[in-house]
């Protein structure tokens, strides 16, 4: 999410493709982390500012792919070393939602770089709400997460599916016990989960929820309707 005062990130490179996957465009972002893609008559004459030229214009109404694919951006001394994707289309600023989250994720070829697929306006529309959000790869030791499913009345319910998913998109399964209990053990730290329960003869006043994993977690915890 794209809080007010975060700082942007500096010289990463961008690349511009358009429909066919043809290169028409290169930036590499200002130290506000800023780039921009602009309609030209010309090659452009600098590739390393902030600014693509796009020789022959941006079409209307047209597919592009914002990609950040070069290698070394993301390995050691690079921009984006130790840095990881934020979650998709999660905003902070209410009615600015478009502004304030992100839009990249894996390229569905490789899933080796983050890109962004777009399709453009007409004449005079200009965007400036394609962002990717990263944040900073946790180093801590990883965590669990640990709780009990329970009828209205306090019993346990065994065999409670309950689903644990990562920012990454990995989808992890636990059933409950015969009291009710489930544990997921070596999860990531630093990340936002969502868990989710499901029985066949029980319903959930909150099914689903999500919870900031910045230490271990043993009291996510479901109470059935009666």
């Amino acid at each position: 999410m794209q809080d007010p005062g975060e700082p942007g990130i500096a010289g990463v490179t961008v690349h511009l493709y358009d429909s066919v996957g043809t290169l028409v465009g290169t930036a590499v972002t200002d130290a506000n982390g800023e780039y921009y893609f602009v309609s030209s008559t010309v090659a452009d004459p600098n590739t390393g500012d902030n600014i693509g030229q796009v020789n022959g214009g941006i079409k209307f109404n047209s597919n592009y792919s914002i990609r950040l694919d070069r290698a070394a951006d993301y390995q050691t001394g690079g921009p984006l070393f130790g840095l990881r994707k934020a979650r998709l289309d999660v905003a902070s600023q209410p009615g600015f939602a478009d502004g304030s989250d992100s839009d990249g994720d894996y390229d569905a070829a490789t899933g080796n770089f983050l890109e962004i697929n777009l399709t453009t306006g007409a004449p005079g529309d200009n965007d400036h709400n394609y962002d990717f959000g990263f944040v900073t790869a946790p180093s801590a030791a990883p965590v669990s997460v640990s709780g009990l499913v329970t009828t209205a009345d306090g019993r346990g319910i065994i065999n409670v599916r309950v689903s644990l998913t990562e920012e990454s998109g990995a989808i992890r399964t636990a059933l409950t016990g015969p009291f009710g209990y489930f544990r997921f053990d070596d999860v990531e730290s630093g990340q936002g989960v969502v868990l989710a329960v499901s029985a066949k003869r029980f319903t959930f006043a909150q099914p689903r929820r999500f919870i900031s994993l910045d230490d271990n977690i043993a009291d996510a915890d479901w109470v059935a309707n009666p």
